[in-house]
């Protein structure tokens, strides 16, 4: 896809930059995109404990591993202990949860109040500081906006704002980008789901990456944190669990109900310790689709926004929401297909 020269769109368009988010925004609802993007004008935010909890959250998450590259790099910082972090996290919520109360922007659930929002803060930061993932974090926090240019090395007209949460270093010394997510349990992506929105955000972020370490990362990985304590008994049916105590001699009555059942084993210790970090990863040395699938997809929010500012057409609302229809998305890459081959 050829775009008009780049001085051209950069006098016409609206905008200085275009991100991920921008992206995403103008398939889901082009109105929403114009009146936030342009305009700059937001929706009124109402407050839900589970934005709450995924701001804490991510917040004294990103703040471990800003710590932790410090203490790699021999800043002198101050130590900290898990409970610290926990604590700061705990209390950036109160403050939020009281800002939100006298502003009467707090929406709050029959069964998600202030106690069990700081409750799970506080297990979800608990399992994750107990076993923590093994990365050597480079940069943190990263907020910038990048020149970039497509796979035929044509500069692309708008510079692509980037945040990311963390490039680091794995195990193996490969560089990956990491993604911090929270995710009720049975919620989470698998390697088994088609995930645009995960597709989409890695392929920025690969060229964020690029820009910022001029290395190819290996990976994208979204470390999605499971809130709460971890459930050992996830999935588990009646047959299972009785199954499991026939299994390690665990004497039951015909009748014991399931969370009868469950203490039993739980009692005897034989159950294993769940993941509370569940990982979705996309590996660019075998799939560089979502790289190609994302400039694509830029270049087509480019071209429209352009001609839609030189014929001053109306932004309108887009029923079709892409990237939360598995079939949008599949669609989208059929077509991209068509138009590259």
């Amino acid at each position: 896809m050829k775009l008009p020269a780049k001085e051209t769109i950069a006098q016409a368009l609206p905008v200085s930059h275009l991100s991920f988010s921008s992206i995403k925004t103008y398939c889901q609802d082009q109105q929403a995109f114009y009146r936030g993007y342009i305009l700059w004008e937001w929706d009124d935010f109402e407050t839900k404990p589970s934005f709450v909890i995924w701001s804490a959250v991510h917040a004294w998450i990103e703040f471990y591993w800003e710590h932790q590259k410090h203490l790699n790099e021999w800043h002198d910082v101050p130590p900290m202990t898990d409970s610290d972090f926990i604590i700061m996290a705990i209390g950036q919520a109160n403050h939020a949860f009281d800002v939100a109360e006298k502003n009467w922007t707090m929406v709050w659930w029959v069964t998600q109040d202030r106690v069990w929002s700081i409750e799970t803060i506080k297990e979800t930061l608990e399992s994750y500081f107990s076993n923590p993932p093994k990365y050597k974090p480079l940069y943190t926090e990263i907020d910038d906006v990048i020149e970039f240019t497509d796979f035929a090395g044509d500069d692309m007209p708008l510079p692509l704002k980037v945040k990311i949460d963390m490039i680091a270093e794995d195990e193996e010394g490969n560089i990956v980008i990491v993604d911090h997510k929270t995710t009720s349990a049975g919620y989470e992506k698998d390697a088994t789901d088609t995930a645009p929105d995960f597709d989409l955000q890695a392929g920025a972020y690969f060229i964020g990456c690029m820009s910022i370490t001029w290395k190819q990362p290996k990976k994208m990985i979204f470390d999605q944190i499971v809130k709460g304590k971890p459930n050992v008994f996830k999935g588990l049916l009646q047959k299972d669990l009785r199954e499991l105590c026939d299994k390690h001699n665990i004497p039951y009555e015909k009748f014991t109900k399931n969370e009868e059942l469950k203490q039993k084993l739980l009692d005897a210790k034989v159950m294993p310790i769940p993941e509370t970090i569940l990982k979705f990863e996309i590996d660019f040395t075998t799939n560089m689709e979502p790289v190609k699938a994302f400039i694509h997809l830029y270049k087509q929010v480019v071209l429209d926004l352009y001609f839609k500012m030189v014929n001053q057409s109306p932004f309108i609302v887009n029923p079709f929401k892409q990237f939360w229809a598995e079939m949008g998305y599949k669609k989208f890459l059929e077509q991209m297909n068509l138009h590259t081959a």
